[in-house]
């Protein structure tokens, strides 16, 4: 799966009041993006038996600069190498819904940094494409039915009776 052990973060940027007059300015491989209000920090430790996510951190946009990351999760749970699509790894995260101060769309970007290396996933110019992120509605469970005690007894008679009958025919 992995050649070789390493440390990867992925950050994911969010601008929430998608407005790229406020926030932080965040540079990237692919040039500054403006207005970030917070970040999501995902690190992914690999080996060369595998990979897991090792934490998740937020960090805040506070008199234009992003703060120290603060936790949100330990992490602990594995990545998905081989599972994405053409054979790329899936990594998930996920920030909880109390920290995006009641945002229904956001801008968002990511950022991969590993070692000196790194790339970025933002829009044209810095721009960043605006996401959804309202909840879906609720939906109620589906009832499957089921047999009555009383008919599932008829069933197993019933098989069982069609059963004998077909190993008689065949002696």
């Amino acid at each position: 799966p992995v050649a070789h052990a390493a440390t990867v973060t992925y950050e994911i940027l969010l601008d929430t009041d998608l407005n790229a007059a406020t926030g932080c300015t965040v540079a990237t491989a692919k040039g500054d993006v403006n207005g970030i209000d917070q970040s999501l920090v995902t690190t992914v430790i690999t080996t060369p038996s595998g990979g897991s996510v090792s934490n998740v951190s937020r960090r805040v946009c506070s008199g234009g600069v992003l703060g120290s990351p603060v936790a949100v999760d330990a992490g602990g749970w594995a990545v998905g190498f081989g599972n994405g699509a053409l054979g790329t790894a899936v990594i998930e995260t996920y920030v909880p819904r109390a920290l995006l101060a009641g945002a229904t769309q956001a801008g968002i970007g990511v950022v991969s940094t590993s070692g000196a290396a790194g790339d970025a996933i933002v829009g044209a110019g810095g721009v960043l494409p605006v996401m959804s992120l309202a909840a879906s509605a609720a939906v109620a469970p589906t009832q499957i039915p089921l047999l009555s005690p009383w008919a599932l007894a008829l069933l197993a008679a019933l098989v069982a009776t069609f059963g004998w009958r077909a190993v008689q025919r065949s002696n």
